[in-house]
Formats: structure tokens, C-alpha cells, sequence
């Protein structure tokens, strides 16, 4: 048995071994092994993460400490999505694809050190990955409670609210409360919908596309101040007006020291 150290959590790993003789020479080198690395245990709130601590980008590179999953398994065991992308080789963020109805992409993040996610809010930023004057794109928001294989992150997922994104290719920022959820779960997970994906508006059926997100921030609910008709809450250092989020339009109004969606 051997137990290496130091890796990246939840991280594909290569290994070639080979024997070290009594003579001072060395044996032949072994056929290469692969293994996943230990998931990261739990994360501490709050937790946030940009995905600018992932090296590599583009197809088939799995953001650091994520699960992810997309049905479609063709490289091996290696996943096409979800993967690191970047804006202009500068800032990185994940991207979420579904080509058909048969075909999912889910991003679930490491367990949160929480007695229960209904204690906490959730924030992050979001874009489609096209320019839609006309269509839209779907991002699925959850809880996952079981992460040990893609078949358990399937039929444990919970989703939580859908979001439907129309608009520019500049980011929307979206915070949400995970109050209502009654379950025991502690990894937020993101799931891509090609049946609520839209080229156009008024179509009735869905269409292949995907969606990046980006500075995901999960940390604990701190409501305030009471009394008012819409209930405030810090995040990401400003406050912002609190509802369930069912639809939203990606244009934001802003006010004097605050910034709420349009629903």
C-alpha cells in the first residue's frame, strides 16, 4: 500500500513505477496507473472560489475540488464538461454545455462544513455563452447529497431554482437564499438543461448551448435589517434585496448603496 501526499483533491493522477535494484540499476518502467485523488473533505464557510487556482483551461479540464459530470463520457473517463474556461485568456470560470435532452452537465461542489445548507445564501456570477436578444439559456441551482458516483449525483440532485438568462454576454451577478431547502445535502451543485434552452424565445423545444459561471460565494444567511417590506442582506461586500429567484432578466437596476434584480 502506498499513500502519496500533497495532491489537488478530486484530481485525475498518473503514475509509473519501477523497481530500484540491489545493483544500483533500476527496473523497467511499469504501464501507467490512474487514480483519483481523495475529495476534498469539507470546506469551511465561507467558502468562495473564482477557479483561478485550475492551471489549465479548455475542454476535458475539470475545475479543482468540483465534481463534475457530463453524461456523455468520451475521452476514457474523462469528461468534456464541465471545464475551465477563460474570458480572454485572463479571468477563469467554468463552463456548462448540453448538446440534447439526454445529455447533462453537473458542477457540485465540495461539502460545506454547515448543519444544514438552509442556513446559508448563495451568490455567483453567470453568463450565456451566445448572445441572446432573442433566446436564452437555463441554469438549474441545487443540492447534491451524494457524490460517489455520476448515477447518486443523478438521483440525489435537488434542484432548488432555475434561472433563465437573456441577454448580453456580460456577467449578471445573482444571490439566493437557500432557506427552503429541507434537506440534508451539503454540496451546492449547477446543472445545464437543454430542454429550457431556447434559440429563440417563443420556440417550444430545446436547443444544444451552455452557460459559464463564475465567483461562487457560499456563506452563512445573515438577514437585516428586519421590519422592511423586502428583507437585505450582505453580499459580497454590498447588500442586496433578497427573493426567491424563479426567472431573471440579466439586466440589473441599481440604487443608492443597494443592487436588486429584475424578476
Amino acid at each position: 500500500k502506498l499513500e502519496i501526499k500533497g495532491l489537488n483533491p478530486n484530481t485525475d493522477c498518473y503514475l509509473i513505477v519501477r523497481s530500484a535494484c540491489e545493483n544500483g540499476g533500476y527496473g523497467e518502467w511499469s504501464a501507467v496507473m490512474c487514480f483519483t485523488s481523495a475529495q476534498m473533505k469539507e470546506a469551511d464557510l465561507p467558502y468562495y472560489d473564482s477557479f483561478s487556482q485550475n492551471r489549465y483551461v479548455g475542454e476535458y479540464f475539470n475545475p479543482l475540488d468540483w465534481v463534475g459530470y457530463y453524461i456523455v463520457d468520451d475521452n476514457d473517463g474523462q469528461y468534456r464538461y464541465p471545464h475551465v474556461a477563460t474570458d480572454n485568456g485572463v479571468n477563469k470560470n467554468v463552463y456548462l454545455y448540453s448538446a440534447d435532452a439526454t445529455q447533462t452537465t453537473y458542477l457540485v461542489s465540495p461539502r460545506m462544513r454547515v448543519d444544514s445548507l438552509s442556513k446559508c445564501q448563495l451568490s455567483f456570477k453567470y453568463k450565456p455563452d451566445v448572445e441572446l436578444a432573442k433566446s436564452q439559456r437555463a441554469i438549474i441551482v441545487g443540492v447534491v447529497s451524494d457524490v460517489t458516483s455520476r448515477s447518486m449525483i443523478e438521483a440525489t440532485f435537488e434542484a432548488i431554482d432555475t434561472i433563465i438568462v437573456n441577454g448580453t454576454l456580460q456577467y449578471s451577478h445573482i444571490v439566493m437564499s437557500l432557506k427552503d431547502y429541507k434537506g440534508k445535502g451539503k454540496h451546492v451543485a449547477f446543472k445545464s438543461d437543454h430542454d429550457l434552452n431556447r434559440a429563440k424565445v417563443t420556440d417550444k423545444g430545446g436547443t444544444m448551448g451552455g452557460y459559464y459561471i463564475d465567483d461562487v460565494l457560499v456563506e452563512l444567511d445573515t438577514e437585516l435589517p428586519e421590519g422592511k417590506d423586502s428583507v437585505y442582506f450582505k453580499a459580497n461586500g454590498y447588500i442586496a434585496q433578497k427573493t426567491k429567484v424563479i426567472l431573471v432578466d440579466s439586466e440589473a437596476v441599481k440604487t443608492a448603496g443597494t443592487e436588486s434584480y429584475v424578476h
